[in-house]
């Protein structure tokens, strides 16, 4: 009962240690962009548009990469 109960505060232990909170080393960002159907063709136009600039302010000013777009 001894040795059970040594077993079971080690085994508590070693959860305990492992479940400690680390700092996290780094952060990913990712953008999804989703662009419908346009039904007009000047809305196409402007939704090509909107989809450029939302690409383009993600890799130049976030600093996303072409793989996490």
């Amino acid at each position: 009962m001894k040795a059970l109960g040594r077993r079971l505060a080690g085994v508590l232990a070693c959860l305990a240690a492992a479940g400690t909170p680390r700092a996290v080393a780094a952060q990913s960002t990712h953008v999804l962009i989703v662009s419908g159907l346009s039904g007009d063709p000047a809305f196409k136009t402007r939704f090509g548009s909107a989809v450029s600039a939302v690409r383009s302010a993600a890799a130049t000013r976030w600093g996303v990469s072409d793989s996490s777009l």
